[in-house]
């Protein structure tokens, strides 16, 4: 089936990419969270260890 002078197809790839990307983006972001969560802990368990000593 054509939409306008563009195959169908054409469109249900481009849609699949748009997804794909926006997944890894989503991921990337999701990482990112993680690993300023993981040096904010890091970092205040080693502000309380500064003020036990």
């Amino acid at each position: 089936m054509w939409i306008g002078v563009f195959p169908r197809a054409f469109f249900d790839r481009v849609t699949q990419g748009l997804r794909d990307d926006l997944e890894h983006e989503r991921d990337r972001r999701l990482q990112m969270a993680d690993t300023a969560s993981k040096h904010r802990a890091e970092f205040a368990f080693a502000q309380l260890e500064n003020e036990r000593l």
